[in-house]
């Protein structure tokens, strides 16, 4: 259908978003979902209309005029789509509406004339319900009988218009302001029909102030919750103000006074804000679909990679796919645990299929845990996709963590991970050339952490670069990472360049938690050479938060000798339900500033402390939050010299009787619970490799019980046996290595060195134990191994 030349000028593109002025003052401008959805229709249908598919076009703008009756262009494109369908009723109608809410509309006017002269067959019974009000031309509209219309459709808002431009133009009768509250109240605009019912005389009527009543307990039993969901989608959509905070709250608050529970709520929310939507990602074996905070990620490529691998924001979560032959699906679980050795990979039970067929595939599914060296055991969920003609089965294997925010969090991760792998679609023809591997290995994320507890006495703090030049360390249990490229479903504030998350226990004992479920920490890092940068400000994400008075940090740097300045603040979270702590450090040029929600172990000291790690990675670390000699006979002397970088030792470990030298990346922590600080824990701060030193005093036992004792607790001989080291001042060396897998042992790679006191001295034995981590290469384990062997007795004083 081509459109009539008369109507060019009438479908030039009307003001589609927006409202006209003659709107400003109408109840129905509070924000409501309709206001956001009305604009989005409006716009496809306007470009339907440029198309000429004229009556979809109608239909779509018809029902954005009912979610959002106020949008002046979407009535006005509507009169030129009516009357294309020679509708001229329906046409002079809608051209008179967008008349009166905007009189500037000329494509309006224009229309309202052409449907005057137009002659068309007679309408059809509902367009003739639904227009008829309008009446004559000169005559006022019958907006009340037209209201009348709208609600028996339960088209509420439109009735609701309909009525207040019947008391706008004072041709409302006595019920008028009952019936408007009423629609309003049915559309979820609870706090529009209360204005409505308040506004104006007589003084309300039994029935109305039962309704003011009954609206003013919903909102009462709605508004907590709709602050809550209007928070988490500030946090997503990075709105500070305060007048945007707002309006997302009354938003919440209709979709729940329509009676939307909280996660429905807030599924709404987040379509509304258009964030949360998937990306279809393509790959020669099919296609699926990452949600925002989801990245694909390339990794070396090797005989028993993964074909795919995706990981979530913050980077521990992770989706990998296998290529897994499987010749007999009813030993499918046999053949994953056979391909699974670095890391061990162990089912809790058979795999079963699928909860949903995939059609033409045979789909297993079951859960499992992945055992990696040094961290401790993870919870997987595999799904397993075989087709007929495939040369190999696609295995999905899904590595769930929290995100740092704990049991809630992995729930969420563990849905979303669950909907990826379901988003799967093969390919109509797999690759042509694909070598099945027997073997696969599972890469570690580096974010990962063990669900456990994580604890200062049992794991050191580690290192996280800020820049080139600027690290600053972040306690063990504490997810950190970088806000980069990654889409994100929220928008961090401005400057943020760190994100972090996460719990511990302190050197105290005392419980800490940095952020929940809705909110993180951050770290800001800008140049500032000339130190004029104001002074520190409440949160972005919670601008009314009630700042304490700035503390310099400048004594504790002197102290330790620390160059640069300092200062933290203290503030009472006001969106943010606990307290934040608030810090800067200003060094060479650039400042760090930190914004930690702690909603547990706001007192702890270590969270004091972190501003105090900021340095170069040219001049060195600071000093442990706790000095190790103070209470121990411990002490950790790093080397400090440039020209020692090729050296493969971070330092020297001095502790109790012995001297150790430290390979490069390791930090110290020591038992708190024990009177010698022993075991001593150093842990690699990148690739995961765990070194436990034990001390065991000795009366004389022979090196062959030694041995064995050291064989019980590693639980087993070494396969080689011990092999001789050497001999040092007091005593003697021995070691013995462990393969990652014996048999079907599951076992991570370890290599054992113990230090063993000649008959006649007094010392204590010691055993070295060290446990590869998932990160780390072969040349830097061989010389962690080769460097333990060096330790030795100190000379007595």
């Amino acid at each position: 259908m081509r459109l009539a030349p008369a109507l060019g000028a009438v479908l030039v593109m009307a003001v589609v978003v927006g409202v006209g002025p003659a709107a400003e003052r109408s109840l129905l401008t509070a924000p409501h979902p309709g206001r956001l959805e009305a604009r989005q229709r409006a716009i496809e249908a306007t470009a339907l209309l440029v198309a000429n598919e004229v009556d979809e076009a109608a239909e779509m703008l018809g029902e954005a005029v009912s979610l959002d009756p106020l949008l002046a262009g979407a009535w006005a494109n509507l009169a030129a789509a009516e009357l294309q369908r020679c509708h001229p009723l329906a046409a002079r109608g809608a051209a008179m509406i967008a008349q009166r809410l905007d009189p500037a509309l000329e494509q309006a006017a224009q229309t309202y004339r052409a449907a005057l002269g137009r002659s068309c067959p007679e309408p059809e019974a509902r367009m003739r319900a639904a227009w008829q009000w309008i009446g004559a031309p000169g005559e006022v509209p019958a907006w009340i009988r037209g209201a009348s219309y709208w609600r028996s459709q339960q088209r509420w808002l439109l009735a609701a218009f309909l009525e207040e431009r019947a008391l706008d133009e004072g041709v409302g009768d006595a019920e008028s302001r009952w019936r408007l509250a009423r629609d309003l109240e049915r559309a979820g605009l609870l706090r529009s029909a209360l204005a409505a019912l308040e506004d104006g005389d007589p003084p309300l009527a039994e029935r109305e102030r039962a309704l003011a009543d009954d609206a003013r307990r919903r909102l009462g039993a709605i508004v907590p919750e709709a602050v809550r969901l209007a928070g988490r989608a500030a946090l997503v959509v990075g709105w500070s103000e305060p007048t945007r905070r707002q309006g997302l709250v009354q938003l919440a608050e209709v979709l729940l006074a329509r009676g939307l529970d909280a996660t429905t709520a807030w599924g709404a929310l987040q379509r509304l804000l258009e964030v949360g939507q998937p990306l279809a990602v393509h790959h020669p074996w099919g296609e699926l679909e990452l949600p925002p905070g989801w990245q694909v990620v390339q990794l070396p490529r090797g005989p028993a990679s993964p074909l795919f691998v995706a990981r979530r924001f913050p980077g521990d979560t992770q989706l990998s796919v296998h290529p897994l032959p499987v010749p007999d699906p009813a030993r499918a679980s046999d053949a994953v645990e056979r391909a699974f050795r670095t890391p061990p990979l162990r089912l809790d039970d058979p795999l079963r299929p699928c909860a949903e067929k995939v059609e033409e595939m045979i789909c297993l599914e079951g859960r499992g845990r992945v055992i990696f060296p040094a961290e401790g055991a993870g919870e997987v969920e595999l799904r397993l996709l075989l087709r007929s003609g495939w040369p190999t089965g696609l295995l999905f294997v899904a590595l769930v963590s929290d995100g740092g925010c704990g049991d809630l969090c992995r729930q969420q991760a563990l849905e979303e991970t669950r909907a990826v792998m379901e988003s799967f679609r093969p390919a109509d023809r797999p690759p042509a050339a694909v070598a099945p591997e027997s073997s696969a290995a599972l890469p570690q994320p580096a974010a990962w952490n063990a669900p456990r507890v994580h604890d200062e006495a049992e794991n050191p703090w580690r290192g996280q670069r800020l820049d080139d030049d600027l690290l600053i360390e972040v306690p063990p249990g504490v997810v950190v990472a970088e806000l980069g490229s990654v889409p994100l479903n929220f928008a961090p504030p401005a400057g943020a360049r760190l994100w972090l998350r996460g719990s511990f226990v302190d050197q105290q004992g005392r419980s800490v938690r940095i952020g929940n479920g809705q909110w993180y920490g951050w770290i800001e890092v800008s140049a500032d050479p000339e130190g004029e940068k104001g002074e520190l400000q409440a949160p972005a994400l919670d601008p009314r938060a009630v700042l304490g008075p700035p503390v310099s940090l400048a004594r504790a740097l002197a102290r330790l000798r620390l160059p640069g300045t300092g200062v933290l603040r203290l503030a009472r979270g006001e969106a943010f339900e606990g307290r934040w702590i608030i810090f800067r450090r200003t060094l060479a040029g650039r400042v760090v500033d930190g914004f930690l929600p702690v909603a547990e172990g706001d007192d702890s000291l270590s969270l004091l402390y972190m501003p105090l790690t900021v340095h170069s990675t040219q001049g060195g670390e600071p000093p442990p939050l706790v000095d190790l000699s103070s209470r121990y006979e411990v002490r950790f002397d790093r080397f400090r010299d440039p020209a020692r970088r090729a050296d493969p030792r971070e330092g020297l470990l001095y502790a109790a009787e012995i001297q150790l030298p430290v390979p490069k990346g390791f930090r110290v922590s020591l038992n708190r619970r024990s009177s010698d600080g022993f075991p001593l824990t150093l842990r690699h701060a990148d690739d995961g490799t765990l070194m436990r030193i034990f001390r065991w005093p000795t009366s004389g036992e022979d090196i062959g019980l030694l041995e064995a004792r050291a064989e019980s607790q590693a639980g087993g001989a070494p396969p080689g046996g011990w092999k001789a080291g050497r001999r040092v001042r007091d005593g003697i060396t021995r070691r013995a290595e462990y393969p990652g897998h014996t048999g079907e042992r599951e076992a991570p790679e370890r290599c054992l060195v113990l230090l063993a006191p000649r008959a006649s001295s007094r010392r204590a034995a010691y055993l070295l134990e060290l446990i590869r981590g998932g990160q780390a290469v072969d040349a830097e384990w061989k010389t962690a191994c080769r460097l333990a062997g060096s330790v030795r007795y100190r000379r007595e004083t």
